[in-house]
């Protein structure tokens, strides 16, 4: 027997509705806010990545890339994430020649070959925002915003918004330098893992999640108190947008995220729902990155989320299980008889035509089986067409809740239809 890969997982029919509500939300808040949807490639060269989310990610130290040779022996990946995917659609399509800022956003797998755990799976579905070509805070807050009406929207309570300035190119070396040498008296203190950020990316350090380096991290200098000028007023600026905005935040000293590209502001949206990994949506600026990738210096923000993490928040803020989400077929058409096909065809027709969902089972000539069948699919509405109908020229209709039924002409069952629907 088959089963599916480790890591991976199945979309089931009674929850799919759940997704595509979610992914309906996410299309709606992206047309208010004026995103355009992009689409690129699953698999990219392997470099884009490399470049792309730095050396010191743990996508390319732990090896978490999928990394393979084609036929033409070219060192491709299947992309891990999707903001390197996004910039490179940018540059190559030359969208900055366009004379506006791009608002863009995309929804696909992503593919990490990580140690899987709740909500965190090899193969993902990824949701994220793009704002290329702004470099004010008010982008960062814009960003920002976008996630609190995607919460709103989506039912989601417990949430908690944080903030940081990692700080720039210019004002960061400094602190980094400091950064080391208080790490590297502790080094013995810390894991693994950050011994060997210490040497590629120190403040990857600041957001290990392990006892012993919190313990250590708690006395380190922070970052946001070592900002130039022009950091510190862009991250004054972006806080006191979000006050004014009526928009709760905590500053998280800690918070720098994983991926190497980000500048200045990076922000997190967590729940409790989710226990110790409890961060289901996030970002950042990332000024440097479209023309790390060879584009012209272009300034950028961003967010992504996790679609499986998104739904474990949704279903406890809301209560409501994913099955719940479930949308059945409106009319379930029953044709009680032998040689009705024609009949049934004709009666599917019509009402898909007049934007009912509607289906039925062909393999079922008699009354009870169909009646199962509907029930068991959760349609509200059975249409019966035996012999008597097809002579009558006539429709019955059965409420499978009440089981109240009559007989009509289609344009009437239609009518009536219309009005329940």
């Amino acid at each position: 027997m088959y089963q599916k890969l480790k890591g991976t997982y199945d979309v089931l029919p009674h929850e799919s509705d759940f997704f595509r509500w979610i992914g309906n939300e996410i299309d709606h808040v992206a047309r208010l806010y004026g995103y355009k949807e992009i689409q690129f490639p699953i698999i990219e060269y392997a470099n884009l990545f490399q470049r792309g989310v730095g050396e010191s990610s743990d996508i390319v130290v732990k090896k978490e890339m999928y990394v393979f040779e084609d036929r033409g022996n070219r060192l491709v990946a299947l992309r891990p994430e999707g903001t390197a995917g996004a910039v490179r659609l940018y540059i190559e399509n030359t969208l900055h020649m366009y004379g506006y800022t791009q608002r863009l956003f995309y929804a696909g797998p992503m593919f990490r070959a990580e140690n899987p755990q709740a909500g965190r799976y090899r193969q993902f579905t990824q949701f994220g925002f793009e704002l290329i070509g702004d470099a004010s805070p008010e982008a960062d807050v814009e960003l920002i915003l976008i996630n609190h009406e995607l919460v709103k929207r989506l039912g989601i309570t417990d949430v908690t918004l944080y903030i940081n300035s990692i700080g720039c190119r210019e004002c960061r070396p400094a602190y980094q330098q400091k950064l080391t040498a208080y790490l590297g008296e502790h080094k013995q203190e810390l894991c693994e893992d950050c011994q060997t950020r210490l040497s590629l990316n120190p403040l990857r350090v600041l957001d290990c999640k392990k006892t012993s380096c919190q313990a250590v991290v708690r006395q380190a200098p922070l970052q946001y108190q070592h900002l130039c000028e022009p950091c510190s007023t862009h991250f004054e600026t972006v806080k006191n947008s979000l006050s004014s905005l009526e928009v709760t935040f905590l500053i998280d000293p800690y918070l720098v995220r994983g991926l190497d590209y980000y500048n200045r502001t990076v922000f997190e949206f967590k729940s409790a729902s989710l226990g110790a990994q409890s961060t289901f949506s996030a970002g950042g600026r990332y000024d440097y990155l479209v023309r790390d990738l060879g584009g012209m210096d272009t300034p950028a923000s961003g967010f992504a989320m996790g679609m499986e993490r998104l739904a474990m928040v949704v279903e406890a803020s809301t209560g409501k299980k994913r099955t719940q989400y479930y949308h059945p077929p409106f009319v379930y058409v029953a044709g009680v008889g032998e040689n009705l096909s024609l009949a049934v065809w004709q009666a599917l027709r019509l009402l898909r035509e007049e934007g009912f969902s509607a289906t039925t089972e062909f393999r079922y000539t008699q009354l009870k089986k169909h009646l199962k069948a509907a029930d068991r699919l959760g349609a509200p509405y059975a249409l019966l067409l035996g012999e008597d109908e097809i002579q009558k020229g006539k429709w019955t209709l059965r409420n499978l809740q009440t089981g109240e039924q009559f007989q009509e002409i289609p344009a009437e069952i239609v009518a009536f239809l219309r009005a329940k629907k």
